[in-house]
C-alpha cells in the first residue's frame, strides 16, 4: 500500500480509519508542505506515535529540520512561530519523521528528485519532479538556520468573485485551452512550495498512475522528454492525478500531448481556491494530440453540486456530449479497469479458446501493444481457463522496460526468444553478476532454463523482442525476499 499526502486539517482520523482497513502502508509520501497536503498526515502520524503504532514502513518527504539536541529543538520552536503555517508544519513533521525513523529503524528519504527510481515487491516508482534546484531551495526555506524574522507569508491564490450565472460569459473549452500557464517563480514562497512537490509514476502489474501533486507542468514535461517521451512516443498511463486540484496554473497542452491517458482524478471540493478551473479541464479535453473519439473520464472525490456551489459553474449541460467526456462523482474508490480498456485498445484479452497460432502477425501485434503500454511490456496468456494452474505466455518486452533483479523461490522458469534479442543476467546474493546469456532466435542460444531461486534480470536488447515464458504452478506476486533492491 502507498499513502500519498493526508489532506487538510481534520483529516488525520479519516486517514487513520482507512489505514486500519488496509494495514500499515508500505510507503508514505508527503508531496510537499502545503497545508492541504500536510495537516492530515501530521495528525495521523502524531496519533500513531502516541499509540505506539507504526505509521508506515518507509517515508518519502523532502523535509528539513532533522534536529536532535534540546537547544536546537527550542530554537526551532521559536523559529516555527515566525514561519508561514505550512512551513512550520513541515518542520514539525520532519522532527516527528526523525523520531519515528530512529526508534523503529524505518527508512526516511529526503533525496526525492526527478530520476529517482525504486523497486518494491508490489510496485515500481519513478520520480518525475521536482528538479534538484527546486528541492534544494525548498529545503533552504525550511532550514532553521535560514529562518529570519522577516519571513514573507506565501501569497495565496484568491477565488475570483463570480457574476450571476445569467450575466456570466461562457468561454468554450477549445478557446480556454489556447492559454498556456507560466513557469513557476520560485522567489514566491507559494510557487516554490508547489514547484518542489514530489510527482511520480507508480507502476503495479498492469496498472499505472501519474501522481502530479501540486507540481508545475514545465518540470514534468522537461523530464519526460529527457527520457525519450514525445508526441510520437507518449507516456501511456492508466490514470493521471491532476496537478494542484485542477488549478489553471498546473496543466498544459505541451505536457498532455506527450501523455496517453483518458482517466483523470481530481481531488477538490472547490471551497478554498475555487478549483478545478475550467482552463485545466479545457487543456485535458482540447490539447492538440487528444483523440476526440476516445472518451475522457473525470473522477471527482466530491459531488459536482458541492464543487460548483463553491467554485462556480465548471460544466454546462451540452459539454459532455460535445467534447466526449464523462463525470464520475464521489469517486473515493476507483476500481481498476481492464488494461486494454484503459488504453482504448478495444476489448480485454481473454483466455485462449482453442489453438493459438504463434506467427509473425501475432508477435507484431503484441509488440505494438507493448510499445503503447506504460511499462513497455505486454503478455498473451496461452492458457484456456483459470483452471489451468500453469503459467504459459508470450511476453513482448521493449528496450527501456524496467525489470528488477528478482528470483522465484517456488518455481523454475523456461524462456525461449522468438524474436528480437533478450539478455538474461544472473546474479549472486550480493548483486554481483555471475553469468550473462544472450538469447537470439535461430542461434546457438535461443532459450534458457532458469533454476528455482536464481537471482536474474531480463533486458530487451532489440525492439520487437518477444519470448515464450513458462513457470511451474499458478501465478503469485513476487514476495519481499524475491526482489533485490539496489
Amino acid at each position: 500500500m502507498v499513502l500519498v499526502d493526508g489532506g487538510p486539517k481534520g483529516c488525520g482520523k479519516i486517514v487513520e480509519k482507512k489505514v486500519k482497513e488496509v494495514g500499515t502502508p508500505d510507503l508514505l509520501v508527503l508531496s510537499h508542505y502545503d497545508d492541504d497536503h500536510i495537516y492530515g498526515l501530521h495528525q495521523y502520524m502524531e496519533n500513531c506515535w502516541k499509540k505506539k503504532k507504526l505509521s508506515a514502513r518507509e517515508f518519502w518527504a523532502n523535509c528539513a529540520g532533522n534536529v536532535k539536541k534540546k537547544d536546537e529543538i527550542e530554537e526551532q520552536e521559536q523559529a516555527s512561530a515566525l514561519m508561514p503555517e505550512s512551513l512550520a508544519q513541515g518542520v514539525k513533521l520532519s522532527r516527528l519523521l526523525a523520531a519515528v525513523a530512529q526508534s523503529n529503524n524505518v527508512v526516511w528519504r529526503e533525496d526525492l528528485i526527478e530520476g529517482v527510481k525504486k523497486e518494491f515487491p508490489f510496485a515500481s516508482i519513478e520520480v518525475v519532479s521536482p528538479t534538484k534546484e527546486f528541492r534544494d531551495k525548498a529545503l533552504e526555506k525550511m532550514d532553521v538556520t535560514a529562518v529570519k524574522t522577516d519571513w514573507e507569508v506565501p501569497k495565496q491564490e484568491e477565488s475570483m468573485e463570480l457574476m450571476p450565472e445569467s450575466e456570466e460569459e461562457v468561454v468554450p473549452f477549445d478557446v480556454l485551452a489556447q492559454d498556456s500557464p507560466k513557469a513557476p517563480n520560485i522567489k514566491q514562497s507559494a510557487e516554490l512550495a508547489n514547484a518542489s512537490s514530489i510527482a511520480f509514476i507508480l507502476r503495479c502489474d498492469d496498472l499505472s498512475i501519474l501522481m502530479l501533486g501540486d507540481c508545475y507542468p514545465h518540470n514534468v514535461e522537461a523530464y519526460l522528454r529527457s527520457r525519450g517521451y514525445s508526441e510520437d512516443n507518449p507516456l501511456a498511463v492508466d490514470f493521471v492525478k491532476v496537478a494542484h486540484h485542477g488549478s489553471r496554473h498546473n496543466t498544459s497542452n505541451e505536457l498532455l500531448d506527450i501523455i496517453l491517458c483518458n482517466h483523470y482524478i481530481l481531488s477538490t471540493n472547490g471551497q478554498k481556491f475555487g478549483h478545478p478551473d475550467r482552463e485545466s479541464l479545457a487543456h485535458i479535453l482540447c490539447h492538440p494530440r487528444r483523440d476526440r473519439n476516445e472518451k475522457v473520464h473525470f473522477y471527482f472525490n466530491c459531488d459536482l453540486k458541492t464543487i460548483e456551489k463553491n467554485a462556480g459553474t465548471i460544466l454546462y449541460a451540452d459539454e459532455p456530449e460535445t467534447w466526449n467526456f464523462e463525470i464520475h462523482e464521489n469517486a473515493n474508490e476507483i476500481d481498476p479497469l481492464e488494461p486494454a480498456l484503459r488504453h482504448g485498445q478495444g476489448s480485454a484479452q481473454e483466455y485462449a479458446q482453442g489453438p493459438v497460432v504463434i506467427d509473425r502477425a501475432t508477435l507484431k501485434k503484441l509488440t505494438a501493444e507493448a510499445s503503447a503500454s506504460p511499462n513497455l511490456r505486454k503478455n498473451l496468456d496461452l492458457r484456456n481457463s483459470t483452471e489451468d494452474q500453469s503459467q504459459r505466455m508470450l511476453n513482448a518486452i521493449q528496450p527501456g522496460s524496467e525489470l528488477p533483479i528478482h528470483r522465484h523461490l517456488k518455481s523454475s522458469e523456461t524462456v525461449v526468444c522468438l524474436s528480437g534479442q533478450l539478455q538474461e543476467i544472473f546474479y549472486d546474493d550480493n548483486g554481483t553478476v555471475t553469468d550473462v546469456f544472450d538469447l537470439v532466435p535461430n542461434s546457438k542460444c535461443m532459450g534458457l532454463s532458469i533454476p528455482k531461486g536464481q537471482w536474474h534480470k531480463a533486458v530487451a536488447i532489440k525492439s520487437g523482442t518477444v519470448i515464450l515464458e513458462t513457470k511451474d504452478g499458478p501465478y503469485a506476486p513476487l514476495g519481499e525476499d524475491e526482489v533485490m533492491n539496489p
